[in-house]
């Protein structure tokens, strides 16, 4: 059986524009990535690289693109599925943050689906703040695609 993805007509979502496009720098497309949403949530449907294109981490950067949207637009969730015969994308999608919330199976395919929360920067800072994080020198979300936390500790002036 075939993965829902290899037959699923796309051009409903291309003509709201929910498909991003990579290339690489001669112009070659290397992938895309599509998502809608409904707030709060960003569903991510579809992250697709070619084989040849794989292990470049042109996946997780289509990924944090997602991401970077989906704070931008105000979402506090992002969710999606795979199915359970693709164990990449089960690692690639719990090394990046997501969780898995069910396993079922779905329209003929055992998926598994996942939800990753989004961190309002603000919390980040309080939580940042509350765990000393500050004077210590280290933020572990460095990296993350938030900004940097600023001002000073709760509690100092």
């Amino acid at each position: 059986m075939r993965l829902a993805p290899l037959d699923a007509d796309y051009s409903a979502a291309i003509a709201r524009s929910e498909v991003y496009l990579s290339v690489d720098p001669s112009g070659a497309l290397d992938g895309l990535i599509l998502f809608h949403t409904e707030p709060p949530v960003m569903h991510l449907d579809n992250v697709a690289v070619p084989l040849n294109s794989h292990g470049k981490g042109i996946g997780s950067k289509l990924i944090a693109f997602c991401e970077s949207e989906a704070r931008r637009m105000g979402m506090t969730l992002i969710e999606l599925y795979t199915d359970q015969k693709l164990l990449r994308n089960i690692a690639i999608y719990t090394l990046l943050g997501f969780v898995v919330t069910s396993r079922r199976l779905d329209e003929g395919f055992h998926h598994i689906f996942f939800r990753k929360l989004l961190q309002a920067p603000a919390l980040r800072a309080e939580v940042a703040k509350l765990a000393g994080w500050q004077e210590r020198g280290r933020d572990p979300c460095a990296g993350c695609g938030l900004e940097p936390i600023t001002g000073p500790r709760a509690g100092n002036s």
